[in-house]
């Protein structure tokens, strides 16, 4: 697969497309902790919120907007007005949302033209967008990509725009051709910024699943994509595309899993141990307990393979269904020189599917789009040994004969090793695909350099592309990738809502029956304990500056969040100052320096 993916419900990514959840959990943003600097003990008090982490996009001034986006032109289509990026490069318009947005370079240019992110630009269209005016302009710029790569005729792209405008005007939406949609998915490959297996994109594969009406059929589908996989011995990338969502609603077809196959996590009674993976227990207890599964052979183990949960329309109920063993591609770990390591009875299942993705393309949002690749051996290592998930690095220590009660010993570093060396030696055996991580960078470093002189631009996250182990053996692309930037450009692929929320909105929101651990809310959190510190000061003349540094408009809307609750609070004076848009006699005034 080539990319490690969190299975964290955040508006994420564009995940990896080959990314099979070696890291499962925390935010996919991969930042660093929140920092928080209160001091109400002064006059002026300084609040500074550094790396914070938000769902919510602002919008900024328009003038900034307009001096970003050189080819930005307002144009009528369909009854509505849009505001098309015309760059000759064919990106389309270009957005910051859902992600942190330059986690690495300096230069801000995704292109020669000096095309820049739009931070009001996210998931779902600009936050001044109608779903109508979303549904045309991304649209047209998809056609444009299209045609573009294609190389077709102009009077063939206008004909083909013309047709989907009347559409769109007659019906409020419109059907894509088969070649389109499978070109808008693997462009959203092509797009993917952590992953590191792009070099494929063009060898995806459609099935085409959108007249799929039922949780049945579409539970046909999901086994044609593990077929496809398994004959191929995982040499193949397959996608299956149901029907999309409506334009603005929440309608559309999901797949409650992570993964099409994944092993089931069982918590056990008095203990914070789980039998199987730990990633699933929670989905492992909602099958259980919610939809009466039981484990395939009455007894709870460590390799039971989940059953998939279909759901045709959100205000219905999904319903369960057993994969056949035929479709499970097990792959028995084995060491080639330890037998210990060996007895230890380990697997992996061969075909990574990863079903809890949307698929956005030309306006449209494709709520249920599970597809294949093949693993990075990194990818089950780290399912194998991050204390997260299995964490057998402790059990392949012991086989090892190393001594564990010192870390100087880098007894964790060796068994890490060891078990990357039994997972590629094992789907080799096996005869299944999977790619090293040495010829994993190797390729990726070619691609994306060479993506960058003919295409003219490609988004990527230095931290999610990198290898986790032995990072540095291609000290080429350890160093010099890390010019890359991330941001967010259609069509592309976005973790969906997930199966905690679609529970939520199936029982209702008084429903408590969904088994998932207590978060803190930090809002309410920041709120507590803000406004009990402010009440105990005078707040008549108190003045606080809220100091931020932004790019995606996170960090700004956070600022803004802790200024409410100041104000809630009674306090005398709120100054936010952007960091960005430093004016020395403006903050000396604001800090009464």
């Amino acid at each position: 697969m080539g990319c490690v993916q969190s299975t964290a419900n955040h508006a994420s990514p564009t995940p990896n497309f080959k990314g099979a959840a070696a890291a499962d959990g925390g935010c996919p943003f991969q930042h660093t902790n929140t920092f928080i600097k209160v001091d109400v003990s002064a006059p002026t008090a300084a609040i500074v919120q550094a790396n914070g982490h938000s769902e919510v996009h602002t919008t900024p001034p328009s003038s900034r907007l307009s001096a970003e986006c050189p080819h930005l032109r307002v144009e009528e289509h369909a009854g509505v007005r849009v505001q098309l990026n015309r760059c000759p490069f064919g990106h389309g318009s270009v957005g910051a949302g859902p992600f942190p947005g330059y986690v690495h370079g300096t230069h801000t240019a995704i292109c020669t033209e000096g095309c820049k992110p739009d931070p009001a630009l996210g998931k779902y269209g600009r936050l001044n967008e109608t779903p109508r005016q979303t549904l045309v302009r991304e649209a047209l710029e998809s056609q444009e990509v299209y045609h573009k790569d294609k190389g077709s005729p102009t009077a063939v792209k206008e004909a083909r725009i013309k047709e989907i405008l009347a559409e769109i005007e007659s019906t409020g939406t419109y059907r894509h051709l088969f070649d389109e949609l499978q070109h808008g998915g693997r462009v959203a490959w092509r797009n993917a910024p952590k992953c590191s297996n792009r070099k494929f994109w063009e060898e995806l594969s459609l099935i085409d699943g959108r007249d799929a009406a039922t949780p049945s059929e579409m539970f046909e589908v999901c086994l044609e994509v593990l077929e496809k996989a398994a004959v191929s011995c995982v040499t193949t990338a397959n996608i299956a595309v149901f029907r999309p969502q409506t334009p603005g609603t929440n309608d559309g077809p999901r797949v409650w899993n992570n993964q099409l196959i994944r092993y089931a996590g069982y918590a056990q009674p008095d203990s914070d141990k789980v039998l199987g993976d730990p990633a699933e227990a929670e989905f492992t207890e909602l099958v259980m307990k919610e939809f009466g599964w039981q484990p395939p052979n009455g007894t709870p183990g460590r390799w039971d393979i989940l059953p998939l949960l279909l759901q045709a329309e959100p205000d219905k109920p999904p319903q369960l269904f057993e994969i056949p063993s035929q479709y499970v591609v097990r792959v028995p770990i084995r060491h080639p020189t330890n037998e210990r390591i060996s007895a230890l009875g380990l697997q992996w299942y061969a075909v990574p599917a990863v079903s809890c993705l949307e698929l956005s393309v030309g306006g449209l949002t494709y709520t249920a789009a599970p597809f294949n690749g093949w693993y990075a051996d990194t990818e089950i290592v780290r399912n194998l040994t991050d204390t997260n998930r299995l964490n057998l690095c402790p059990e392949i220590a012991a086989c090892l004969g190393l001594e564990t009660k010192n870390d100087t010993t880098m007894w964790r570093d060796r068994a890490i090793v060891e078990a990357n060396v039994a997972v590629m030696h094992s789907f080799r055996e096996a005869g299944m695909g999977m790619v090293d991580h040495h010829t994993l960078m190797r390729n990726f470093y070619n691609w994306w350099h060479r993506e960058k002189r003919t295409r003219g631009y490609s988004p990527g996250n230095w931290k999610w592309i990198i290898t986790p182990v032995s990072p540095t053996a291609n000290i080429s692309c350890y160093l010099h990738l890390n010019k890359m930037t991330e941001y967010t450009v259609k069509p592309g692929y976005w973790y969906a809502p997930g199966w905690r929320k679609y529970w939520k909105a199936l029982k209702g929101p008084d429903s408590a029956a969904a088994p998932a651990h207590a978060k803190p809310d930090m809002k309410s959190m920041l709120s507590t304990t803000l406004t009990a510190k402010l009440q105990a000061v005078n707040a008549d003349k108190l003045q606080i500056v809220l100091a931020f540094a932004t790019v995606t408009g996170n960090t700004q809307q956070f600022a803004e969040a802790i200024a409410k609750v100041t104000e809630h609070a009674g306090t005398a004076q709120v100054i936010i100052l952007n960091m960005e848009e430093f004016e020395s006699d403006r903050w000396a005034a604001a800090l009464e320096l």
